[in-house]
């Protein structure tokens, strides 16, 4: 049971981890895009 519980709780972490990756790499595509677009 105990190791179960620490399973998922790395998992769950993981998943925090890769969405917070994910919402970054999206904003700094949008950032990127919002330049080039002000830029021309």
């Amino acid at each position: 049971m105990a190791t179960r519980g620490r399973s998922s709780l790395l998992t769950s972490r993981w998943l925090l981890r890769i969405f917070f990756a994910l919402v970054v790499s999206g904003l700094l595509v949008l950032a990127f895009f919002a330049t080039n677009v002000l830029s021309h």
